[in-house]
This record gives structure tokens, sequence and C-alpha cells, in this order.
């Protein structure tokens, strides 16, 4: 009885937290945003000669080349360097410039991920002038699983690969999915945790906080 009554606070305190829908990091989630699982699912790396033929082979764009004279700023994305999905290029998240900016943190072994891939593809293919459409693969050992699941969705705008969750930090990610919204100069302006409901909320999105008609 004693050990009983000692474990009712921390009972309590785990339901006051579900209830409120708030993760430990402080972001408030999306009442849809499913629990990130405790660990990623590993599986043997496949080599890069691999990642890349089949990167090739589901028609994924190139990563951008980022500004060079672009300095980090307090309000944007971290100065960050990841490497691309299937190529050796590189690119730091915090000299991205010239375009709206929408950064998809997802992951092969998520479910509300994949669901909500056809919706960024529909966006991604239809603002491809306006809007550039950036995937994070996000502490994903198995990067041909990732490459399948954008060819299958049919999501041909780059991706980056972040395998140590090192964004999960200065970005407060709880777990994918998670989208930023950044404007052409570089303020990170928006975050929506969680999966999207369908294409009209994208386009909602990006209207409210990119000034942008999709």
């Amino acid at each position: 009885m004693r050990r009983a009554r000692r474990a009712a606070p921390a009972v309590l305190l785990a339901l006051a937290v579900a209830l409120t829908g708030c993760t430990t990091s402080g972001v408030q989630r999306d009442p849809a945003a499913p629990s990130a699982p405790a660990q990623a699912p590993r599986s043997p790396a496949a080599a890069p000669e691999e990642v890349r033929e089949a990167r090739v082979a589901a028609g994924i764009a190139d990563c951008p080349v980022p500004d060079a004279d672009a300095a980090a700023r307090p309000d944007g994305l971290p100065d960050l360097v990841l490497p691309c999905l299937g190529e050796d290029a590189q690119v730091s998240l915090a000299q991205l410039r010239g375009r709206p900016l929408m950064v998809n943190v997802w992951a092969s072994w998520c479910a509300p991920c994949r669901q909500e891939a056809p919706y960024l593809a529909e966006v991604a293919g239809s603002t491809q002038q306006e809007l550039l459409v950036l995937g994070l693969v996000y502490e994903d050992a198995d990067e041909l699983a990732a490459v399948e699941v954008a060819r299958a969705s049919d999501q041909r705008y780059p991706h980056l690969v972040d395998r140590d969750g090192s964004i999960s930090q200065p970005l407060r990610v709880p777990g994918p999915p998670v989208t930023f919204f950044v404007t052409a100069d570089g303020r990170l302006v928006h975050t929506k945790v969680g999966p999207f409901s369908g294409t009209e909320e994208i386009r909602g999105l990006l209207r409210e906080h990119l000034r942008l008609e999709a």
C-alpha cells in the first residue's frame, strides 16, 4: 500500500502531460501528432553506391546549393551541415536562401510520415518555381527504405539525412513528422508538429506564413 501511494503523484503527472498534449521538449503538439518511438528501428546500412543508384532511379532531385555568403540568423535554421540522401554533397541549413523553404522532417519507419507524403509531393510538384521543399530523413538507419518511400509517394524533391538527430535540440524536434516554414531570407516563421491532414492544410499554412499562393 505504501508503494502504491508513493507512485500516485508520478502517475498523475504522466496523465497531466498526456492531457495537455505537450512533449517534454516544451513544443506544443498537434492533437493528431503521434508519440515518437523511444528509439528508431535499426537495419543494416546499405552501401552508399546502392543508395545513390536508388535515388537516381527514383528521380529524386539533387540537393540545393547553399548561399556561401549567407550568415546564420538567430531566428533561422541552425548552423548545421547535413549530408544529402544518395549524394556526396552536403548542405548548410543556415545558408539556404533565395526561395521560401518548407523542410519536412520524416523517417521511413514513421507511419504518419508515409501517410502525409503524397500531400507533400503534390504541393511540391505544383510550386517548384516558388517554393523549395526539402525532406530531412531523421534518425533513419535504412536509407534505401527512405528512398523507396520517397519513390512510392512521388517525393521527387531533395532530401537531407540527419542520422544522429542533430536537429533535435536546436529545433526542439519531439519526433517525426515535423515541418518548418522558412522565408526566402532565412527566417523560421512557423513549425508544424505532427502530420498534415491534406494538401489544403499545407496550402493554407503556406499562404499564412510565407505569403505564398500554392
